[in-house]
């Protein structure tokens, strides 16, 4: 059987024995039969502008993406994404958002990332790079719901209920919620919780956030 995002506009299928080679797929639908880390990014520039990797990650989230390319070396185990809900619990939240971005680049690519490798954002974007990419993608859609017509930016101040919305999206994992799916706005959830929380512990305001 073979299923489709009927929302987004590349048209590539969610999964399937039909090899998508040849074909444009976006971050968050990409699913290749063969096992691969890279998303197949758009060409085309205005696809390109909707998954802003560096305004839609690095500013948003630079604490956080920082903790969590450590995580992996100083805890031990790799993080579990059948766990969320107990990281979630415990407020553990670097484990928190390194199982998110974990099950969603499961989901992309059916690899999962090395663990114990090297540390820093160099290794995290080889690691979770297609999942990254659709956490930039819901960053980008956000902004067009939240701020339409404004740059790009994270407003503090809407949506801000992270914890209910990353069960919610996580109870609902392996679909779509609208053109994104669950696993990427969980991912980005898990992201912004744990980089407001890291700056409510002196972490410098994330260049792109904009407080009420």
């Amino acid at each position: 059987m073979t299923l489709q995002n009927p929302t987004c506009a590349c048209e590539c299928f969610d999964c399937g024995d039909t090899p998508l080679s040849g074909r444009e797929v976006c971050a968050n639908c990409l699913r290749d039969p063969l096992p691969r880390r890279a998303p197949a990014l758009p060409t085309d520039s205005a696809e390109r502008k909707r998954t802003p990797l560096c305004t839609g990650l690095l500013d948003y989230f630079p604490a956080a993406l920082t903790a969590v390319g450590e995580t992996d070396l100083e805890r031990g185990p790799e993080a579990d994404p059948d766990e969320v809900p107990e990281y979630l619990r415990d407020r553990d939240y670097p484990m928190l958002a390194n199982a998110a971005l974990r099950l969603l680049q499961i989901e992309l690519t059916y690899v999962s990332p090395s663990v114990n490798g090297s540390v820093g954002l160099s290794a995290l974007f080889d690691d979770y790079s297609a999942a990254l990419a659709a956490v930039a993608q819901v960053s980008w859609h956000g902004n067009e719901k939240h701020n339409p017509g404004l740059s790009l930016h994270h407003a503090r101040g809407k949506s801000m209920d992270h914890a209910d919305c990353i069960l919610r999206h996580y109870v609902q994992r392996g679909g779509f919620d609208g053109a994104l799916r669950h696993s990427a706005c969980l991912a980005w959830r898990a992201l912004a919780l744990l980089q407001e929380h890291l700056e409510s512990l002196g972490a410098p305001l994330a260049r792109g956030a904009v407080l009420p």
